[in-house]
């Protein structure tokens, strides 16, 4: 008896035999991630990433700096659809290899054809379904998640960056901003100081020289005054690079350090239930090298297939026939154990990392800590002694110079002195915030 059947029937058979037998073989096949409802929106990381330790709250311009740059910057555009194309990656991780579909005939005799004449000639369709060994599905899954939180962790680090860089070149540009303004006033002060030169040299009380000094310092001073404003343009621009280049961006022409809150007190070392991003980026790290060796030790495993398949026989009734096997590792110790040391070695490497990443964080905070400390001491010192006494002695010399009791070279040194304290003070300021800024940084990193 003949019987005709078509290729699709045969494989939707065979599928259904095929899974049928591995359940009762094996037990329920390990769930696909693709069986699961999805959603593009279940992709979309929070934006509202915890940034809430934030000392520069007051400053609006330096907030309005951040929001855009936090919303338009391409490198964080591109961690955040790195951490989505990781997180589509990883629902195929548990997906089965695609059943194998083969055919052929078998025809009795050489010379002549005698399919559809001779009992054992026919045509024949068979399916093959591969089944890795649990383990390594299940470590597939766990390293396919680990990359997850890994990109998604960048993403918050991105982040924090981005604001210490953005907090960083403003400062530095309002610090050369009220450079200019220190030199500006001191030019007006060598205005004042030109006058009274003019007129005792009209009536031969000081020579010329004297005229000449003032010169050479109000020249110096529109030459340092050059310099500021070159070095505030450029972290205007690098400020603007790293925004994003925004179209409609304008320099602040009244900007300021911002007001802190009061009072700040930190410990001298990095507190113990801080874990900074980047040690918590680094454990991750060690975590996924501590996942590559478990895959490679799952190499060992066995992997399992079932097959089966139908036969059309000539003049004979059709058959069908079901196999199962198992792969045998028994090339493992040439194969696998090299991967092995390797992955030993790669995940003692990374717990090392680990170590000296948390030493270094600890250094850096350490560091931070000491200069923002120390130019809030001196900064203190700064205000309430140094730059009134330099002050007085300006005035002094002034009305000194006015009596004819000191030369115009003494005047000048004491306004020189003035303007090099404003200008160490203003430093100290700049050193106190982006001391600041990179505690801050440092903080960010949450809770262990």
């Amino acid at each position: 008896m003949k019987s005709c059947f078509r290729t699709a029937d045969w494989a939707t058979t065979l599928m259904a035999v095929l899974s049928v037998s591995w359940i009762a073989v094996m037990g329920p096949a390990l769930p696909a991630s693709a069986q699961t409802e999805f959603k593009v929106a279940d992709l979309a990381v929070d934006s509202a990433v915890d940034l809430t330790v934030d000392w520069f709250a007051s400053d609006r311009v330096l907030n309005a700096f951040v929001a855009h740059g936090l919303k338009y910057s391409p490198a964080l555009q591109e961690a955040q659809l790195s951490h989505e194309a990781a997180q589509w990656t990883a629902r195929s991780a548990r997906a089965l290899p695609d059943p194998q579909l083969s055919g052929g005939i078998v025809n009795v005799g050489i010379g002549h054809l005698t399919l559809g004449s001779e009992g054992m000639s026919g045509s024949s369709v068979s399916l093959q379904q591969n089944y890795p060994h649990a383990q390594k599905l299940e470590v597939k899954q766990r390293l396919a998640d680990q990359e997850v939180s890994i990109l998604a962790l960048e993403w918050q680090w991105q982040r924090q960056k981005l604001r210490r860089e953005i907090q960083t070149h403003y400062f530095k540009a309002i610090k050369q901003s009220q450079s200019q303004r220190i030199l500006l006033e001191m030019g007006r002060w060598y205005a004042l100081l030109q006058k009274m030169v003019e007129t005792r040299y009209q009536v031969g009380k000081v020579p010329l020289q004297a005229l000449w000094q003032i010169k050479l310092q109000r020249s110096e001073l529109e030459r340092q005054a050059l310099v500021s404003a070159q070095e505030e343009a450029i972290h205007w621009i690098e400020l603007r690079k790293v925004m994003g280049w925004p179209a409609d961006f304008q320099s602040p022409s009244t900007a300021g350090f911002p007001v802190l809150p009061q009072p700040l007190s930190f410990a001298a070392t990095l507190p113990e239930d801080i874990e900074p991003i980047e040690l918590h980026w680094q454990r991750l790290q060690s975590k996924m090298s501590q996942l590559e060796l478990q895959r490679a030790e799952s190499e060992k495993e066995s992997d399992y297939f079932l097959a089966g398949g139908l036969t059309q026989r000539g003049t004979l009734e059709a058959m069908w026939q079901i196999n199962a096997g198992m792969t045998l590792p028994i090339y493992g110790q040439s194969k696998n154990e090299p991967l092995i040391a390797a992955a030993q070695r790669q995940f003692a490497a990374a717990e090392a990392q680990v170590e000296a990443t948390q030493q270094r964080l600890n250094s850096q905070w350490q560091s931070a800590y000491t200069q923002w400390h120390y130019a809030q001491r001196q900064q203190s010192l700064y205000v309430q002694q140094i730059l009134p006494e330099a002050k007085a002695s300006v005035d002094a010399g002034f009305a000194a110079y006015q009596g004819g009791q000191v030369s115009v070279t003494e005047v000048i040194e004491s306004i020189t002195r003035w303007l090099s304290n404003q200008q160490q003070l203003l430093a100290l300021e700049e050193q106190r915030y982006l001391a600041l800024s990179e505690l801050q940084y440092l903080m960010l990193g949450g809770n262990r």
